[in-house]
């Protein structure tokens, strides 16, 4: 892929809170970087309006119109996990960057088919973990892999809300359950500081009205590092969302909320980073809490393509499929199935 020059000329999938949010981060960086241009929805009214209230100059009626804009760079998307795979599929078709919030898709099959559309292509891809961007998780991982806790003997992660009401996370047609929208962090996580377990054991309750995982702990074990890796999850409750790194010297954490954390606790020291000023927008016109963390995304997606990178190192494509797999077989022992599992070829 060649380097690129010029700003990144953005087009967005979706007009949900977590786009606006996006959008709303991405429009008030520099013009010589980024300029939001581009909006679709399955309702072209709401598309409209979220342009028209976003600052953004077109609105598409469909995904495919916006896909087919040859003056779209990148396309971010930020729709429900059962829609990513065909909507990023479409988007790389048609040459464009794409970035894609976690989980990247729902099944490993599905993950595996976009970087080979990806390479194809010659297209930067990207899952949008964007903890992982964020300075106190990057300080957290260079410390660690330093020596700062010795030799890794466990990781931990309590994750959840109460979120059961909400579709995303009930139906498995959206490709819902605590896994796929939570619990993908701590494996994220433990898959980049320890790399693929040697057995993955997962248990938990599923929903009576739906069957999808409400409550879950996952446990990764390392037999050659003598570790392993422990992740509960939840839909039903608000848990601690405190990240731990327990060593044979001392504790490192990502304290609450570790998935935008301001703080990387080490055994000696503690660092301290503020969230990014996003010029004059308010932070309380944010749906979501911490949204101006998107700027380090942002600014890592940026640098990658005017290098010509296709894959972020802090977000590179093993992880994700790694993520998928890992998912995968997690739900296979809590009997999950989902639609897109009876589609996958070689899975």
């Amino acid at each position: 892929m060649a380097a690129f020059k010029g700003p990144l000329r953005w087009g967005f999938f979706g007009a949900g809170k977590i786009t606006m949010d996006f959008a709303n981060v991405l429009g008030t960086l520099p013009k010589s970087q980024h300029i939001p241009l581009g909006i679709a929805s399955r309702d072209s009214q709401r598309a409209k309006s979220f342009a028209e209230e976003c600052g953004i100059q077109k609105s598409f009626e469909s995904y495919r119109q916006l896909a087919e804009d040859p003056e779209i760079d990148i396309v971010y998307i930020g729709t429900v996990n059962s829609e990513h795979y065909s909507q990023a599929k479409l988007a790389m078709e048609h040459s464009k960057h794409v970035l894609i919030e976690k989980a990247i898709c729902v099944t490993h099959w599905q993950c595996k088919d976009l970087i080979d559309t990806a390479r194809k292509k010659g297209v930067f891809l990207m899952e949008g973990f964007w903890t992982n961007a964020f300075p106190a998780t990057r300080k957290l991982l260079s410390e660690i892999r330093n020596g700062s806790v010795g030799d890794i003997i466990a990781l931990t992660l309590e994750v959840g809300q109460d979120f059961g009401h909400l579709d995303r996370f009930r139906k498995k047609e959206l490709g819902g359950g605590i896994l796929l929208n939570h619990g993908v962090y701590g494996i994220m996580l433990s898959y980049i500081l320890l790399g693929y377990p040697d057995v993955i054991t997962a248990t938990g309750h599923l929903s009576a009205e739906a069957g999808v995982d409400e409550t879950v702990t996952l446990t990764l074990s390392y037999k050659d590092k003598a570790c392993m890796s422990n992740v509960i999850m939840s839909s039903r409750a608000l848990l601690a969302a405190e990240f731990r790194v327990h060593g044979t010297k001392g504790i490192a954490k990502l304290p609450f909320p570790f998935w935008a954390p301001q703080k990387c606790v080490m055994p000696q020291k503690t660092f301290t980073y503020e969230h990014p000023e996003c010029g004059t927008l308010d932070s309380d016109r944010f749906n979501y809490k911490h949204a101006q963390g998107f700027i380090y995304e942002i600014e890592e997606v940026y640098r990658c393509i005017s290098e010509g990178h296709q894959q972020s190192p802090f977000m590179p494509w093993d992880a994700s499929l790694a993520v998928m797999q890992i998912a995968d077989e997690a739900r296979r022992q809590l009997g999950v199935t989902l639609p897109q599992d009876e589609n996958g070829e070689n899975n």
